[in-house]
C-alpha cells in the first residue's frame, strides 16, 4: 500500500519509498479497512494525514502519518487502486465508502 495525495494539481513530493506502509497487504477472499483521517493544523499549514490499513480477520494494521501539503479548499475524493504485476487477473470489491467530517464552529 502506498499512501499518496494531490492539491490543486500538485502531488506529493515525499519519495515513494517513504510512502510504502510495509507490514501487511491485501489477501484473497479477506475483508480489511482503509481510513484516511485529515487533521486540520491552522491556516496556511497543510492538514496532517494518517493512513491506516487493516486486516479485518487477523486485526493486523499499519499506520503511516504524514505532514501533507493539503489545504482547506482542497475538494477531496477517494480512490482506491491495485497494481497488478503478475499475468493472473485480480477483482476488488468494494463494500461501502463512508465520509464524514465535524461540523464548523459558528
Amino acid at each position: 500500500f502506498h499512501a499518496f495525495w494531490v492539491d490543486d494539481t500538485a502531488n506529493t513530493t515525499t519519495a515513494i519509498a517513504d510512502l510504502r506502509m510495509f507490514g501487511a497487504a491485501p489477501v484473497a477472499n479477506r475483508y480489511f479497512t482503509v481510513l484516511v483521517e485529515l487533521f486540520d493544523r491552522g491556516a496556511g499549514n497543510g492538514a496532517r494525514g494518517v493512513f491506516t490499513y487493516k486486516e479485518d480477520v487477523s486485526g493486523k494494521s499499519v499506520v503511516k502519518e504524514f505532514d501533507t501539503t493539503l489545504d482547506r479548499d482542497a475538494l477531496l475524493t477517494a480512490y482506491l487502486g491495485f497494481e497488478n504485476r503478475s499475468a493472473t487477473a485480480h477483482q476488488v470489491n468494494v463494500d461501502y465508502i463512508k465520509v464524514w467530517s465535524a461540523r464548523p464552529s459558528a
